[in-house]
């Protein structure tokens, strides 16, 4: 009803999650799954990319109130070797998303900005995703901060994130308490490796 679906389809739906029984092989009973899907069952990422998309535009709007929100220009051809400046209307940009990994793009004018701006970020973006009733895996490879400092002040940040007495992670408050997020150098995903540099 929220993705102002027709009636029909809700009812394809509601009958896709109805009576959701299955065998396990070598067993000769049958289950019945009585909360999600079927194992197995592509649906389950139908559902859940709806629910991302509605935590995203929710995060967004958190963003955006907070005054953290960053645009790109909206060009409409690739030209990979103009280096002019684009040409055309801001466009709300948060960062790529993979299903449920999600890659933030903020920028700031000095690294202590920076590293407020994503203390801050942080904070709304694992507020909104527990609101969602969503447990975010805030481990050392899952979710990491990957600085990439520039100007003025960028020893002293350095010093503070990577230093020998550096903690390795950013305290990040949120209403549920206080969360420590790695700080990285370099972050791995899906074979490609992304750099500070």
């Amino acid at each position: 009803a929220q993705a102002q679906l027709p009636s029909h389809m809700q009812r394809v739906l509601r009958t896709l999650h109805t009576d959701t029984y299955f065998q396990v092989q070598g067993q000769e009973d049958c289950c019945h799954t009585s909360v999600g899907s079927r194992p197995g069952d592509c649906f389950a990422d139908v559902i859940f990319s709806y629910l991302f998309a509605r935590v995203m535009k929710c995060f967004q709007q958190q963003m955006s109130h907070a005054g953290l929100q960053e645009f790109i220009t909206d060009v409409k051809r690739f030209e990979p070797f103009d280096v002019s400046e684009p040409v055309g209307r801001q466009i709300p940009y948060t960062g790529p998303v993979w299903m449920d990994d999600l890659c933030v793009g903020i920028k700031a004018n000095s690294p202590g900005e920076l590293i407020t701006k994503a203390g801050i970020t942080t904070s709304l973006l694992l507020e909104t995703l527990t609101g969602f009733g969503m447990t975010p895996n805030l481990k050392k490879g899952k979710t990491e901060i990957l600085f990439s400092l520039r100007g003025r002040g960028v020893r002293k940040a350095k010093q503070q994130l990577f230093g020998p007495n550096s903690a390795g992670h950013l305290p990040v408050m949120s209403e549920a308490g206080t969360h420590f997020v790695s700080v990285v150098g370099q972050y791995q995903h899906l074979g490609g490796l992304l750099h500070h540099g």
